[in-house]
This record gives structure tokens, C-alpha cells and sequence, in this order.
């Protein structure tokens, strides 16, 4: 595996990384898309324990506080939202610094991208080459 590795700001670097700034990257109609995904998930995740353990599902469900559910939802909603985030950061950093620096074999289709990583003052794109 190689990387290919692209200098960016320290700010952007800096906002990357920053709890706040993360959660003010969204707009109100990313939270409301966040919350959708969150109920997706929990409807699914609730599917799948109640078709494979019908037993174990109810008794997590029943004996489980309305004190615990929803402090639960809520944390996922926002690792969810922090993820959603992190995309959409990455993703406006990639097309300011990769498409101007980007390589011809990236354009040919001879690389495989594995990983994406956001250092102090770079960007770290991990590829494998076919």
C-alpha cells in the first residue's frame, strides 16, 4: 500500500479535528437527514434482533428504562451526525486539494483508494495500484 500525501492549513486541519466546529458543519436539513438515518438504524438494528433473537429482544425492550433508550438515541444520533460531518469535510478537502494535484494515474483507473486520513498538516490518501 502507498501513499500519496497533499499539504492542507493547519486551520482546516485544526477544524477537522474540532468537536464544535463539527456539529456547526451541518446544515439544519443535514441534521434532519442525520435523525432519518438514526431512526433507519435503530428500525433495522431492531428488525434484525427480533427476527434472530425474539426472546432476548423482548427482554432488552421490557426491562430496559425509558431513562436509558433515550440517552442511548441520542448518543447515536450524534456519533452519526459527527460522521456525516467528517464526509462532508473530507470530501470539500479532497476536491480543493486532490482534484488540483491529482495524479494521471488516479484518472486511468490503476488505483484502488483504501483510506483517507486527516494529519496535523496533511492529507493522507492511502491507494493500492493495480
Amino acid at each position: 500500500m502507498e501513499i500519496y500525501e497533499m499539504p492542507i492549513t493547519r486551520e482546516e486541519s485544526r477544524n477537522y479535528h474540532k468537536l464544535m466546529y463539527q456539529l456547526k458543519a451541518l446544515s439544519p436539513i443535514e441534521w434532519i437527514k442525520t435523525y432519518i438515518y438514526s431512526v433507519i438504524f435503530v428500525a433495522l438494528f431492531s428488525f434484525i434482533l427480533f427476527t434472530f433473537a425474539e426472546n432476548m429482544a423482548l427482554k432488552l425492550w421490557l426491562g430496559t428504562g425509558i431513562y436509558v433508550k433515550i440517552p442511548a438515541f441520542i448518543l447515536m444520533f450524534f456519533l452519526i451526525a459527527l460522521q456525516r460531518s467528517k464526509n462532508m469535510q473530507l470530501r470539500a478537502m479532497l476536491q480543493k486539494y486532490f482534484i488540483n494535484n491529482i495524479p494521471q494515474e488516479f484518472l486511468s483507473g490503476r488505483i484502488q483508494l483504501k483510506k483517507i486520513k486527516v494529519s496535523k498538516n496533511s492529507l493522507q490518501v492511502f491507494y493500492r495500484k493495480r
